[in-house]
């Protein structure tokens, strides 16, 4: 995203590469039980080169998306700029396995319709506990990084509930994680903004989608 959808491969071989010195951390990492689809997440800091002075910070995510054997291979990233974050990397811990779906057909159906019920309700308290996972996340450029799901849920009522469309879905063989791109417009002066999300879901013990990560980057009104 720079700042609209771009295709990663001609965006850097077209375009100098910035004079910055680029850290960050993965705070959060995921991946299916096939081990084909994962996402990470967590703080960055962009400074200039040879200068102490911070030009970016905020939060990441990045899906990854890996074929039988092979290397992990970056599907989609894009970030928030944010106050300064400082969140320490967490304590190794078993990752929770939800409920496979029985095939692959009902797993994409559902997600679409997860999808697009968290769209127009994931601001309301009672549809973000039966949506999102307890350690949902979600990121919003000027805003502090939303952790839990009442946080979560006051984040997502701070956006315009605009009807969007979903673009590109993803499902892990496993059947029990997936990943949401899409775009939705947001009224503005000076014609609409474009909005794009991105959203990572794994199962819960029952089987149902359930939000992990929610992300949003503005695409400024006449932006080509």
């Amino acid at each position: 995203f720079r700042p609209g959808l771009v295709e990663a491969r001609e965006w850097y071989q077209s375009h100098a590469s910035h004079p910055l010195q680029l850290s960050w951390s993965p705070a959060v990492a995921h991946t299916s039980a096939a081990g084909d689809l994962g996402f990470t997440t967590g703080p960055y800091r962009a400074r200039a080169v040879g200068s102490a002075r911070t030009v970016g910070e905020g939060y990441y995510l990045s899906v990854w998306r890996r074929e039988r054997s092979g290397p992990w291979q970056l599907l989609t990233d894009l970030g928030v700029q944010t106050g300064a974050p400082d969140e320490p990397l967490p304590s190794a811990t078993t990752p929770r396995r939800g409920q496979p779906f029985p095939d692959a057909a009902r797993a994409r159906t559902a997600l679409l319709e997860a999808d697009e019920t968290w769209s127009r309700r994931g601001s309301r308290p009672k549809d973000a506990e039966r949506l999102a996972d307890p350690e949902v996340r979600v990121l919003r450029t000027g805003r502090p990084l939303a952790k839990g799901i009442p946080a979560a849920a006051e984040a997502m009522a701070a956006s315009t509930k605009e009807p969007g469309g979903t673009g590109l879905v993803a499902v892990a063989t496993s059947l029990d994680f997936g990943f949401t791109r899409g775009l939705r417009l947001e009224p503005a002066r000076g014609g609409a903004t474009r909005v794009h999300y991105v959203r990572v879901w794994a199962t819960d013990s029952e089987g149902r989608w359930r939000v992990l990560a929610d992300v949003e980057t503005l695409e400024p009104a006449g932006n080509s």
